[in-house]
């Protein structure tokens, strides 16, 4: 049997479907209001600069790259230091001398600053060693006593005096090299028996390493 509903039922019910109607509307509407978006990148691609350096002496001719552990040779053979003067009047034996040539490399895109950083000299002879170390062009030629002028540029050393194998070394002065393996330094190296050498240096020997930085020139 069919449930017979009054008129005032009939309204409540009626009003019971408006009323969910109404809160699903309500309930929906935060959602009917889309917003559209989008996005922008940027992209960038870093490259570091080549940086590295070659050097050439006598007795290693051709242009490389020689770290720590393995050096460029200043002579071709073993040198031999002798004293000077008389036993009565001691003076400082005659000078031998290399030369030395430093480039950056050709792959390599900015100028630099060259100078001396460390000397480091084993044997029981470095202790009665002088030397001085005078820049030049570079050059393949022998280097002389005509290359260490009052005017010239000092890495180690003076026109009027010698720096010791087992002394302090100056960074300064430095000595500009160019980009791309122009504009090479030439150095030039000079080595002599000290005046005061006893006799207990005879037959002795010193392996003396000079280490010089390549530093960056600022961009």
């Amino acid at each position: 049997m069919t449930p017979h509903l009054s008129g005032r039922a009939k309204g409540a019910v009626l009003l019971l479907a408006c009323a969910l109607a109404v809160t699903v509307a309500v309930g929906r509407s935060p959602w009917t209001d889309a917003t559209w978006t989008d996005r922008e990148h940027a992209v960038a691609t870093f490259h570091a600069v080549s940086f590295q350096t070659q050097s050439q002496a006598a007795g290693s001719t051709g242009w490389a790259h020689h770290p720590t552990g393995d050096p460029a040779q200043l002579f071709l053979d073993q040198e031999e230091l002798a004293p000077g003067g008389t036993r009565l009047e001691p003076a400082a034996g005659p000078s031998i001398y290399s030369w030395f040539n430093v480039r950056t490399s050709p792959d390599t895109d900015t100028a630099a600053h060259l100078s001396l950083t460390d000397v480091s000299a084993v044997g029981d002879l470095a202790a009665a060693v002088d030397y001085r170390v005078v820049a030049r062009t570079a050059s393949t030629a022998p280097c002389s006593a005509a290359d260490f002028t009052a005017d010239a540029s000092y890495l180690a050393g003076s026109a009027t005096g010698y720096a010791h194998l087992t002394g302090w070394v100056s960074p300064e002065p430095s000595v500009p090299l160019g980009a791309h393996g122009t504009d090479p330094a030439g150095l030039c190296v000079e080595m002599r028996l000290a005046a005061d050498a006893p006799n207990s240096y005879q037959g002795t020997h010193a392996d003396v390493v000079w280490s010089f930085t390549v530093t960056q020139a600022e961009q």
